[in-house]
């Protein structure tokens, strides 16, 4: 779930991701409002770059756990609250998941 600000940096990086990894990403673009919204309501993603505010909201309600980082200008980066910790899974687990590429 990638706020519309961040596509073209995104889109960038995920044609890397998946021409070196194999992997294919699902990934949802959207105004920040709209994935606020979503992920409020229970939506199912593994990351989300969104602006601040819309951030601050679904952090503060507890849907989602600040990523260990600086706070970029123009989002944020975020897993779903309850979902592993980042580095949690060693590498041969992250090969036999198939969703552990996933973004939506």
């Amino acid at each position: 779930m990638i706020s519309n600000g961040l596509h073209s940096s995104v889109a960038e990086l995920a044609q890397e991701f998946e021409r070196t990894s194999g992997r294919k990403l699902a990934i949802r673009y959207d105004t920040a409002a709209f994935l606020q919204r979503d992920i409020e309501g229970g939506a199912d993603f593994d990351v989300t770059a969104i602006t601040g505010t819309n951030f601050d909201a679904v952090a503060k309600a507890r849907k989602i756990v600040p990523a260990i980082g600086p706070r970029l200008t123009q989002g944020v980066c975020a897993r779903q609250s309850g979902g592993p910790r980042i580095g949690e899974r060693t590498q041969p687990a992250l090969k036999s998941e198939p969703t552990q590429g996933r973004m939506s």
